[in-house]
C-alpha cells in the first residue's frame, strides 16, 4: 500500500527534503515552518479533495507534521540541558504580531 503522507519518492535522495529544509534554518525558523505546515493542512482540510477520505488525508498530513514538531521539541529539550531556548527567535517571549 502506498504511503500518502510520506511517500517513497520523498526518500529517494541522499537526504529527505524536510532534513534539507531543517539544515538551512535556525531552530526557531524550523519550528515556525512546522507550525505553518500544520496550519496549512488543517486550513485546507477537504478542499483539495472534497471527500471524507480527502479530509482525512489532510489531517493525517497535519498529524505527520505535529509528530515531527514533537520530536524536534523533544530533541531541543534534550540538547539544551538547562539552557533557555527562545522558540520565537527573539530576545523576549512576545510572539510575532
Amino acid at each position: 500500500m502506498s504511503n500518502k503522507i510520506n511517500p517513497d519518492h520523498y526518500k529517494k535522495k541522499s537526504i529527505e527534503t524536510i532534513e534539507a529544509i531543517k539544515s538551512q534554518l535556525t531552530d526557531a525558523e524550523f519550528i515556525g515552518y512546522l507550525k505553518g505546515s500544520i496550519m496549512k493542512y488543517i486550513a485546507r482540510m477537504g478542499i483539495k479533495v472534497p471527500t471524507l477520505d480527502g479530509a482525512r488525508t489532510d489531517v493525517a498530513k497535519a498529524h505527520w507534521f505535529v509528530e515531527y514538531l514533537l520530536k524536534t521539541l523533544t530533541d531541543l529539550i534534550n540538547k539544551q540541558q538547562g539552557n533557555v531556548v527562545n522558540i520565537h527567535g527573539k530576545d523576549n517571549d512576545e510572539p510575532n504580531k
